[in-house]
């Protein structure tokens, strides 16, 4: 009698962003393999793209699990990591990103200022 293993498994992709200015971090290390035995199956390739972009963007490492993303015009950004792992299986996950026009500084006036020209 011949004994049938079956190992059930789940890739998942996931990222976050971390925005400071026009250059957005994003991270995948979130991202892993479920079910199955502990370490048989693991990631082992990352892509970032995106889109239907509104400009051309660029990544600085598009196929690590880490990637700075630079982005020159205002618009709608869908930035897409694919996981792939040792068995051939993949995952996507898709996040928007919606990038605006720099804001003009504005002055808040709270109360009288008393200014003296030379």
């Amino acid at each position: 009698m011949k004994q049938l293993f079956i190992f059930l498994f789940a890739i998942i992709a996931v990222f976050s962003a971390s925005a400071q200015s026009a250059t957005t971090t994003l991270d995948g290390t979130n991202s892993g393999v479920t079910g199955g035995i502990t370490g048989t199956a693991k990631i082992v390739s990352y892509a970032w793209t995106v889109t239907n972009p509104p400009a051309p963007i660029t990544f600085s490492a598009a196929t690590s699990v880490t990637t700075d993303v630079t982005f020159t015009k205002a618009g709608t950004y869908n930035i897409v990591l694919t996981v792939t792992d040792n068995l051939g299986q993949t995952a996507t996950a898709t996040q928007t990103v919606i990038v605006y026009d720099k804001q003009v500084p504005h002055a808040v006036i709270t109360g009288v200022t008393q200014v003296y020209l030379k």
